[in-house]
């Protein structure tokens, strides 16, 4: 018979439950939603690029300012973008992918599991581009409409950005993959 005397011993679930509280999921959620709002504000944030005299020698100087930043906080330099990159409308997208890769390596790895949750987060975005498009057009008459065109905007956009980091795991250029990709494309549609 277990002793009904002794105090309660805390478990590893109990110090987990007084971090996270009662509900890790819903935690998980709002850390989600900061990070997407963080990442938002950084994009408004972000300076459209510039065409310069030296735009090689700039962006080289940014290259291994950012480089020099990653391999002092013990993160993988081959994510950033080489000096040879132009500017482009996409370098916001770009910058944040990188970020979000060094991010999740850090936290993470970059185990072959780690690259099938990547790509499996990918299917969960666009999962909910399709929540939001059935809140768009109010197929479901429990809730009527949720959701704007805006909304499915967003989500689309969240699609794209997590496919840009989840194509750091098979390539090194990642921005230069997709411009090459892109163009064999647009040469089939003429």
């Amino acid at each position: 018979m277990p002793n009904a005397h002794l105090p309660h011993q805390p478990t590893a679930r109990d110090a987990i439950r007084a971090i996270l509280g009662d509900d890790p999921d819903n935690l998980l959620i709002q850390l989600e939603t900061e990070v997407r709002a963080e990442a938002a504000d950084e994009l408004r944030r972000a300076p459209l690029p510039t065409v310069h005299d030296n735009e090689q020698a700039q962006t080289a100087r940014t290259v291994r300012s950012v480089d020099t930043r990653l391999v002092a906080q013990g993160m993988h330099s081959d994510y950033w973008i080489p000096a040879t990159t132009e500017a482009t409308p996409l370098a916001p997208l770009w910058d944040v992918a990188h970020k979000s890769t060094a991010w999740l390596d850090t936290a993470n790895g970059s185990s072959d599991h780690e690259t099938a949750m990547r790509l499996m987060k990918i299917c969960e975005e666009a999962g909910e581009v399709m929540a939001a498009y059935i809140g768009m057009t109010g197929q479901n008459p429990r809730k009527g409409v949720t959701h704007r065109r805006s909304d499915v905007a967003a989500e689309l956009c969240d699609v794209i950005i997590t496919a840009a980091t989840a194509l750091h795991a098979f390539t090194k250029d990642p921005a230069a993959a997709l411009d090459d990709h892109a163009r064999r494309i647009s040469q089939r549609i003429g």
